[in-house]
């Protein structure tokens, strides 16, 4: 991929500065092959998810122009490698003995123009306001190892020596990734002679820095749901045979959705980096038998503080949008069944035939089967006037909720769900159907004429 420079300065400069870290801003002038420190630069690979399907609310997409960093932190570690050129877990100080590492689970900024799948990764002073540049030690070939885990850290991060490991407890809402620098086959060809000489300062003037491809270590469920009938969409029959939505700010009788749970494993580690042979993804996540109920959101990332824990709370809707973003809450009215803003802001069906995406995605531990938990509302019609006629007054509404559980299974010719795979779920939703009891009023049968004198 192409690499960006961020860093450069005056020549005699960097000939004379420490490898201790530097802030300021973009230079202009690349170092040249004499300098003896030469800038880090780490680049993050697009995070893509692998699917067919497309949706919103995690870090990455299917792939495509939605498959893009958004500013996402990710924390990374630096380790100089033996002599041997194996791999060692020994932080990479900035000077032998310093005590002052370059990387030690250092939080990076990934890019966040709106259009990157790869590019450099910067660490930033506090308030983001300046980038902080380090540099490679003047001889020595390095590690560079980094995962991703939200707000879902809920300890310490441990380094024995073999692996770091990383605590995590999730609820839904954060991706968990690991990545690890490794260099392409262009790469080794621009080290020439030197093809084992990866990371190093050497490498860097050859133009090979690290790129890190960020894996997904959970399984993505999107959902969309489909209306069975118009009934259930909320569409009315003006006409015979010509259905429509009711105009904004009427009363909405349709199905909709105030929640979707789906129960998964919560709390295990990562393996964040690890000396040795080679592992698989599904090896550099574990979790323990600890289940819940995780709730499908409305925003992706860290928690904020206007944020429902679900699609409908306390009576408020919250509308998702493609980008991330939180827009005014929807509130609606229990007693008249009123909504006072957009049909479109409603997590609903709008057609029998178009699934509608509802809510986020939901991160979840890898299974071979989900038990899922779906609550579906309704503003039914409960009292009118009596008489009833053409055009009933005062009528008066009543919110009802019901719960349905289901296990779903993945569609052939996929057997079991898969790690860092989105799978989108598919509902077609039934209303309440109205009980009507028709009252017919059998006819006596005709008996025989029975004749009686009474003297």
């Amino acid at each position: 991929m192409k690499k960006y420079f961020l860093f450069a300065a005056v020549a005699g400069m960097l000939a004379s500065c420490s490898s201790e870290s530097l802030t300021g801003s973009d230079p202009n002038i690349e170092p040249t092959p004499q300098d003896d420190r030469v800038p880090i630069e780490i680049s993050v690979a697009s995070p893509e998810v692998k699917a067919t399907t497309r949706s919103v609310g995690t870090v990455g997409d299917v792939a495509g122009a939605t498959n893009i960093w958004q500013g996402e932190k990710v924390n990374v570690f630096m380790f100089t490698k033996a002599l041997d050129g194996s791999s060692t877990l020994n932080l990479t100080e900035d000077e032998p003995g310093s005590g002052n590492y370059l990387y030690n689970n250092v939080a990076l900024t990934t890019p966040n123009d709106g259009a990157s799948a790869s590019g450099i990764a910067n660490e930033l002073t506090a308030g983001d306001t300046r980038i902080v540049y380090k540099y490679y030690p003047a001889s020595g070939n390095f590690d560079f190892w980094g995962y991703f885990a939200d707000d879902a850290v809920s300890g310490a991060v441990t380094n024995d020596g073999s692996e770091v490991t990383v605590p995590f407890k999730i609820t839904g809402a954060q991706d968990l990734m690991v990545a690890k620098a490794v260099p392409t086959a262009a790469d080794i060809t621009l080290l020439g002679t030197r093809s084992s000489d990866y990371y190093s300062a050497y490498a860097a003037r050859k133009t090979v820095q690290p790129d890190m491809t960020f894996k997904h270590l959970l399984t993505r469920l999107t959902f969309s749901v489909v209306g069975y009938d118009n009934a259930a969409i909320g569409w009315k029959e003006s006409t015979p045979g010509n259905w429509a939505l009711p105009a904004d700010g009427t009363v909405y009788t349709g199905v909709f959705v105030k929640s979707i749970k789906v129960k998964s494993k919560t709390t295990g580690e990562i393996i964040a980096a690890y000396t040795g042979a080679d592992r698989t993804t599904s090896q550099l996540i574990s979790f323990d038998n600890t289940y819940d109920m995780l709730s499908l959101g409305t925003a992706r990332g860290a928690r904020t503080a206007n944020q429902v824990d679900s699609l409908y709370d306390t009576g408020v809707f919250t509308n998702w949008t493609n980008n991330g973003v939180m827009t005014p809450l929807l509130t609606i009215d229990e007693n008249t069944g009123t909504f006072n803003t957009h049909w479109s802001e409603i997590m609903r069906p709008i057609s029998t035939t178009a699934a509608n995406p509802i809510g986020g995605a939901l991160l979840v531990s890898t299974e071979n089967a989900y038990d899922i938990e779906v609550e579906l509302g309704q503003y039914l019609l409960v009292e009118e006037d009596y008489p009833t006629s053409t055009s009933p007054s005062n009528p008066d509404y009543k919110i009802v909720y019901s719960t349905i559980t289901k296990t779903i299974n993945p569609t052939a010719p996929d057997t079991e769900f898969k790690q860092g795979y989105s799978y989108n779920v598919k509902m077609t939703l039934y209303g309440y159907e109205k009980i009507d009891i028709t009252t017919t009023l059998e006819p006596w049968g005709a008996g025989t004429e029975v004749p009686v004198t009474i003297d």
